[in-house]
């Protein structure tokens, strides 16, 4: 199991960053952070940070992952990373919020990973990604608020998947907008 790390600081106070053998952590940066959090999993490890300043709030994310199969049916599995493993995945989501209206947006992204423990045998490399989703919501009165929200906005092309035979692979979402009303009685 996991240890989990979590500091939540008031405005005023600086956090500092955990001393942390292995070097992880290593950022100067990390005691401007407001919230943070490190999880550390056997040799995988995870940030979590947040930053508020007066309207503007900035929240992130990283993973980092060096996984292996250490037992399987299939003994050409074991030692190499999992299925549709990547190395990292991260996260970046900063907000505005000006009078009634909060903007925002969210770049999510992973490295490349190998899809081939098939039937088949054969690899593929699925690329590595980022998108984008965005956001606007806007308080019309205490019990409506108006919404819009754009998914991968830049309507990128990013596999998850590929089947056994290799004639097939499973995307992420295109572009999606939705427009919505919030009405709270």
């Amino acid at each position: 199991m996991g240890t989990r790390l979590g500091v939540r600081a008031p405005y005023e106070q600086r956090v500092r960053a955990p001393r942390v053998k292995n070097g992880l952590i290593s950022c100067s940066w990390l005691h401007l952070l407001k919230v943070w959090s490190l999880l550390k999993i056997r040799g995988d490890s995870e940030l979590e940070a947040g930053y508020r300043m007066g309207a503007f709030r900035i929240n992130g994310g990283l993973t980092l992952t060096d996984a292996e199969v250490t037992s399987s049916n299939n003994a050409a599995y074991v030692g190499k990373a999992p299925n549709r493993q990547a190395k990292a995945i991260y996260q970046l989501s900063p907000t505005y919020k000006f009078g009634d209206t909060t903007v925002g947006a969210a770049v999510i992204g992973t490295t490349s990973s190998k899809d081939a423990q098939t039937v088949s045998g054969l690899e593929a490399t699925l690329p590595a990604y980022t998108y984008v989703n965005a956001f606007a919501a806007h308080e019309l009165n205490k019990s409506t608020t108006l919404t819009l929200s754009v998914n991968n906005l830049t309507n990128t092309l990013g596999y998850t998947e590929v089947n056994n035979e290799r004639s097939a692979a499973r995307s992420i979402t295109g572009r999606t907008v939705k427009v919505g009303v919030k009405y709270n009685f």
